[in-house]
């Protein structure tokens, strides 16, 4: 049964792929940024896109399983395959796409998590403080100054 839900989640992934395809080229040729002919390994451009965006989407589906992070890590996957098909052919990657899709990932992580547990933490193992005090009385001593 996983494994007919991931071929189900491989063809929906098929699916953004044509649409993230469609992104990568439009949304390029509208800013009149040059192209640089690429060769995705006989596939073509299209079929890198759809076939990796296909594949991540059946990652997403095996690793997260029915989660309330599997969508935020199929929008990642996305806007990623997205970003990648346009920097490989255009040396950029557009703002376009990744302010927006940072601030949807931002809020949808902070709604399923709404804890600020990960600043607490994160602020006394980095802070000088800690690092000081956690550093044995024979480092504190060698140290010049």
């Amino acid at each position: 049964m996983r494994w007919l839900v991931a071929a189900a989640f491989l063809a929906g992934g098929a699916l953004a792929g044509l649409g993230v395809d469609r992104l990568a080229t439009e949304l390029p040729r509208r800013r009149g940024l040059p192209q640089i002919t690429l060769c995705y390994l006989g596939l073509g451009r299209t079929g890198a896109v759809v076939g990796s965006a296909a594949l991540l989407w059946a990652g997403c589906w095996l690793a997260f399983g029915l989660h309330r992070r599997l969508g935020v890590a199929l929008l990642f996957c996305t806007v990623l395959v997205a970003i990648s098909a346009i920097d490989l052919e255009h040396r950029v990657v557009p703002n376009r796409i990744v302010l927006p899709a940072a601030a949807v990932v931002l809020a949808a992580q902070t709604a399923i998590d709404p804890s600020v547990e990960w600043t607490r933490s994160r602020s006394r193992r980095s802070s000088p403080s800690a690092a000081w005090s956690a550093s044995s009385p024979a480092a504190r001593s060698s140290t010049p100054g």
